[in-house]
């Protein structure tokens, strides 16, 4: 990795593990107006204002980018129209600002009506003690399809999410964040010290969603909070971690409500927190109401830690299912019976908790309940919760006067586990690569029955779209693949007819089709390279001869989208780009010097397919404790599972190579083997 590159990811990893937040100070008493808030004093903090602008606020209650909003009158006295809803359609419509945008609020102000405000950037939010007093309070995220030239909903030419987002919230009273997933962009929400928060609720099985939450509070029974936003404080299906501390919640059926529905790891962390008289149901929650509540789908996994937590309860009020509740008690249809549960584990220290575990049908349909279906533990301040996953959790009685620090499960195991992703033919493999992967909405086709060429190039299309690569034959798509590439509403066909014909495409009746080809192998690279759009990295491999150097990036290629380019090993019909770092694979016999001159590139080669993956490998995956591995003779499975392995690395493999790469490591075995490894 070059210099500045690597400048760049220290850089990135430094901003990625700390949010920073600014707080407002008000004297000590201070009751915001219509809300019954209270706020305390927070000394030597200032109102966060823009750097070198004086504001004159007046009437004006928001300011964003030299603009202000106040509260404009219709014939109806009570209809607002701009305001904090005003300024956040002006960012959304704001083109020319990159970077993060940020809206700042009047302190202690009314900032008006707001409903579904929609945000699709990244944005900071200066509440500076605020309130949004009306309307539904929320910022809306990838529900509806809206024009950055309008500002308004368009389901014709506007677009869902169309990049990772980090929203930050700051010191703003009464909002509320909802979303009904359509994409796979990953969403970061930061609420720091926002009062009376509505609800922040995100459906769907699409993209991961971090919640960070910290300083905050939830009460339903503040006369301000909707009646819909009563039941459940924090609500998501998707994978990512939810970060809750100092944080109280009041009379809330569900406090923390996570259910979670994709295939892969969702972490919930609670620490300080306080929840009065929660849980208590309705009829219609009763069966699952609990200050917090952990449910797992099959085929997921949701980790609980919980820290100096409290549950109190006034006098004749009770939770429904205890303090914590992991599983799901309630009872199945009759075509559900063979449904099944996911891993749900806990760990806790410093917490009184009644901890209930339930399974399907502890409730049954008569409202009666199946005792044998369900289990209360009541766990002591004292005592130490340890995950397990195949009960949940464990007591350790007694804290110890020093006691251990237990680590963020599920454990790292004592010795190094192996795992396959074997089909009984690469097709099938690669639907199993695509089950791995969980929901998506996008999948990419690509020929496995003849030459990789158009292929090679898909990787990083696959990481941007988040989409699994699905192997065809050029005109039939095989079984596997077939009941794998109809879940997706849009699929990406690599290579022309002669590779991937039409009567492929008739077989996906009704999807969106996008077939992505070139005269050549070179000019099919060029216009995926289009298709990523904006790129920091570069690959530039020998199209001909250097399928093995592409495969051995394919993974980088899609964490990254980064682009496969490919040439004929002597000259290059790539423009290169300004700001982009390339970096040429394969050897000067195999990548003229030239090219590596052309682009200012960094040749990374070894003296044959597999010393060169490691030099990949010890470039881009260094010290990993995970690794996917795959015959090197055979490529396929290799293109196949890049976007499943692209956070560690494929490693090539034969009888002969030099495998000590993966000694004493977590490995995944891709594609079937007529040999055994050696990790010598």
């Amino acid at each position: 990795m070059k210099k500045q590159k690597l400048v760049a990811a220290l850089m990135s990893i430094a901003l990625g593990t700390s949010t920073v937040f600014s707080t407002v100070a008000f004297a000590e008493g201070t009751v915001l107006p219509n809300s019954g808030v209270e706020i305390g004093t927070t000394e030597n903090k200032e109102v966060e204002l823009p750097k070198g602008v004086e504001l004159n606020w007046g009437d004006n209650t928001v300011y964003y980018n030299g603009k202000y909003y106040k509260k404009l009158q219709t014939q109806k006295d009570t209809q607002t129209q701009e305001e904090i809803q005003g300024a956040l359609e002006a960012a959304y419509k704001d083109t020319n600002t990159t970077g993060t945008k940020e809206i700042y609020c009047k302190p202690n102000a009314d900032v008006g009506k707001m409903t579904h405000g929609h945000v699709a950037d990244d944005l900071i939010i200066h509440g500076n003690g605020a309130y949004v007093s009306s309307g539904e309070r929320d910022l809306e995220i990838d529900t509806y399809k809206w024009s950055r030239a309008t500002g308004a909903k368009d389901e014709v030419n506007g677009t869902f999410l169309e990049k990772d987002i980090t929203v930050t919230v700051n010191n703003l009273n009464g909002i509320a964040a909802w979303g009904q997933r359509n994409t796979n962009w990953k969403i970061t929400l930061n609420f720091e010290n926002c009062k009376n928060m509505q609800r922040i609720y995100f459906t769907g099985t699409t993209g991961e969603i971090d919640i960070n939450v910290n300083g905050c509070s939830f009460d339903a029974s503040d006369d301000n909070v909707l009646k819909a936003n009563k039941g459940t404080a924090i609500y998501s299906n998707a994978d990512g971690s939810i970060n809750v501390s100092n944080t109280t919640f009041k009379n809330i059926d569900v406090g923390l409500n996570l259910n979670h529905k994709m295939l892969g790891t969702q972490t919930v962390k609670i620490e300080n927190c306080d929840f009065i008289d929660c849980g208590q149901g309705t009829k219609d929650t009763k069966t699952y109401a609990a200050p917090i509540r952990i449910v797992a789908q099959d085929g997921a996994t949701s980790n609980l830690t919980v820290n100096k937590a409290t549950f109190t309860y006034g006098e004749g009020v009770k939770s429904c299912n205890g303090d914590i509740l992991l599983g799901d008690g309630r009872a199945l249809k009759e075509n559900e019976k063979d449904k099944k549960q996911g891993i749900t584990t806990l760990a806790m220290e410093n917490t009184n908790a009644n901890v209930m575990v339930q399974n399907y049908d502890y409730y049954k349909d008569d409202g009666t309940i199946d005792s044998g279906k369900g289990e209360t533990t009541t766990v002591k301040d004292t005592q130490i919760v340890k995950p397990n996953d195949n009960n949940h959790f464990e007591v350790e009685d007694d804290k110890p006067v020093n006691p251990p620090i237990y680590p963020i499960y599920p454990p790292t195991p004592s010795e190094p586990t192996k795992t396959e992703i074997i089909g009984d033919d690469r097709y099938e493999t690669s639907a199993k690569i695509a089950d791995k992967m969980g929901y998506y909405d996008t999948a990419i086709l690509v020929n496995g029955d003849k030459s990789l060429s158009d292929g090679l190039s898909a990787s990083s299309l696959a990481g941007k779209e988040k989409a699994p690569i699905l192997l065809v034959k050029q005109n039939t798509i095989p079984k596997e693949t077939l009941t794998r590439a109809l879940k997706a509403k849009k699929i990406y066909i690599i290579g022309g007819t002669a590779a991937i014909s039409e009567d492929v495409e008739k077989q996906l009746a009704g999807k969106e089709i996008v077939r992505v080809d070139g005269k050549n192998r070179v000019e099919t690279s060029e216009k995926v390279a289009k298709l990523v759009g904006n790129y920091d990295e570069a690959f530039i491999v020998n199209g001909n001869t250097g399928e093995a150097d592409a495969i051995s990036v394919s993974s980088v290629a899609a964490k990254n989208h980064a682009p496969i380019l490919l040439t004929n090993g002597k000259t290059s019909t790539h423009s290169k780009k300004t700001g982009v770092e390339y970096y040429v694979v394969g050897g000067d016999a195999v990548v003229s010097d030239s090219i590596v001159s052309e682009f200012d590139a960094e040749r990374i080669s070894g003296s044959d397919r597999y010393e060169t993956n490691r030099a990949v490998i010890k470039e881009f995956y260094p010290n990993k404790n995970k690794y996917y591995y795959t015959k090197g003779d055979l490529l396929v499975d290799a293109l196949a599972v890049s976007p499943l392995s692209k956070d560690n690395g494929v490693v090539l493999v034969s009888p002969k190579s030099d495998n000590s790469i993966l000694k004493d490591k977590d490995l995944v075995q891709v594609g079937g083997m007529d040999f055994e490894i050696n990790l010598k």
